[in-house]
């Protein structure tokens, strides 16, 4: 079955990068705060040195000063060869013409290697089939045998029931399973409806069509068994229940995703109230008054 699509980057290059970036920023603040250190630390080195002059040396002092301008500005350097390792980490995850055209070809690949592997899922499936006729028609036989046997007056073992167990373990329709795995990580589930997520991140299995990281407002095709939990849980909704979240989001004059964290807010602060009130009443105090807030406080 061919893929809808591939991806264009793996999961793990998609984290990676996103804590690199993290990293980086982190990293360039650290820096930054460092340099104004030191800018605020040489400045006072020269207050330091033009009191000097008017009869208000502190030799131990400038000593002081001079270690801890030496120590930031080791600090300083540290956090700029750190800054520069995490940038070309950075660089080598970057998507050029050879890495894109090396992972198509890994992805095409795969693709044939699967598909070729579903081929042999129906082949298993055709003999399954076959031993199952072939055990049935084996049991038949045996029953005939008991009858003539009976008939007979031949009280004996038929060797009837030694193939019963295997019969028992064919499974119905490994196919049908297999059929479903195909297409669902070739990104054409069976079935599917399309959702918009509601998460500020949603992590699915990785798919040879996504790297399966979805963010608030992406739209993503699933099945009834995948989207069941999903929906329960408020990681993703309908298409008609976003309809009604944009309608209600433009009448305030919000966005969908602002109303979204506003409801959560909402939610949060319910079940937290809840447990307030709980907490007071088994304590057998009264619990005080709430402040009001005003509508422009929430929007």
């Amino acid at each position: 079955m061919k893929a809808a699509k591939f991806s264009e980057r793996s999961r793990n290059d998609l984290l990676a990068d996103k804590e690199l970036r993290a990293k980086i920023a982190e990293i360039r603040g650290g820096a930054t705060a460092l340099e104004t250190i030191i800018e605020q630390a040489s400045d006072y080195r020269k207050r330091m040195l033009k009191r000097s002059l008017v009869g208000r040396h502190d030799p131990a002092g400038l000593t002081n000063n001079a270690k801890h301008l030496e120590a930031l500005r080791g600090d300083l350097k540290i956090e700029k060869e750190r800054l520069a390792f995490a940038e070309g980490e950075l660089k080598a995850l970057e998507m050029t013409p050879a890495r894109e055209k090396e992972r198509a070809a890994n992805q095409e690949q795969l693709a044939s290697v699967e598909s070729a592997r579903l081929a042999k899922d129906a082949a298993i499936q055709k003999t399954l089939d076959e031993l199952r006729g072939l055990l049935a028609g084996r049991a038949e036989l045996s029953a005939q045998m008991d009858g003539i046997g009976a008939a007979l007056g031949i009280d004996t073992d038929f060797d009837d029931a030694r193939f019963c167990g295997l019969l028992a373990a064919i499974p119905d329709d490994v196919l049908k399973e297999s059929l479903r795995w195909s297409a669902w990580f070739n990104g054409k589930p069976l079935n599917a409806q399309t959702y918009v997520v509601r998460a500020r991140a949603l992590h699915l299995p990785e798919t040879l069509a996504h790297p399966g990281i979805y963010h608030t407002l992406d739209l993503v095709e699933l099945s009834d068994g995948e989207s069941t939990p999903l929906v329960k849980s408020g990681q993703i909704v309908t298409l008609a229940a976003f309809e009604v979240a944009s309608e209600d989001a433009e009448a305030r004059g919000i966005t969908v995703a602002d109303l979204w964290a506003y409801d959560d807010h909402e939610t949060v602060r319910a079940d937290y109230e809840e447990k307030l009130d709980t907490a007071y009443t088994r304590s057998g105090h009264q619990r005080p008054k709430a402040r009001a807030v005003a509508a422009s406080q929430i929007y």
